[in-house]
């Protein structure tokens, strides 16, 4: 057992999200993470992608938090919870005028590394350099759709800080 405080929290942004990262997967035999993250009124979290390793479980502590999951969307408020298997196309906004902010599990929880290496790549107000992005997105079994981004943004009226890049990288499925 062990018992970890608030202050011992790793923090990360990538883009529009702010992770804190609760529980490593390095701490647990099973290699699972838990996090929490927030996401900012009108904001989304990344272009849909898909992971090959990973499944994701959010639980919503507060806000609403829709998703996209294939060609279903969603939205769930607080005390609800969303399973996001691999291998499925997803992403997920906040369409309200306050941040949303939940609870997540990853399983296995080796995409914090992703993620850690990710938040270097892509910050507000700095193109996303591609060709660092789709090596590191090799390395951990993530597809991105950057192409669908603008009609997702344009219709539910979201917004990023991250500049769109100029073409999606070679492995966008």
């Amino acid at each position: 057992m062990s018992i970890t405080d608030a202050g011992s929290d790793k923090h990360f942004i990538m883009g529009d999200l702010e992770m804190d990262y609760k529980v490593s997967f390095e701490r647990t035999p099973s290699g699972v993470a838990v996090h929490e993250w927030t996401l900012g009124p009108r904001r989304i979290a990344s272009p849909p992608h898909k992971h090959e390793y990973e499944d994701e479980i959010f639980y919503i502590l507060e806000g609403e938090l829709t998703v996209l999951h294939d060609d279903d969307i969603t939205t769930a408020g607080p005390d609800s919870y969303i399973v996001l298997p691999r291998g499925h196309f997803h992403t997920f906004w906040n369409s309200a005028t306050v941040p949303v902010r939940l609870l997540v599990v990853l399983a296995p929880g080796r995409l914090e590394q992703y993620f850690e290496q990710a938040s270097q790549l892509v910050q507000p107000g700095v193109p996303p350099d591609l060709a660092q992005l789709e090596r590191l997105m090799q390395e951990y079994g993530i597809v991105l759709q950057f192409e669908r981004m603008p009609e997702l943004m344009a219709r539910y009226g979201l917004q990023s800080d991250v500049p769109m890049p100029a073409g999606p990288p070679q492995n966008a499925g």
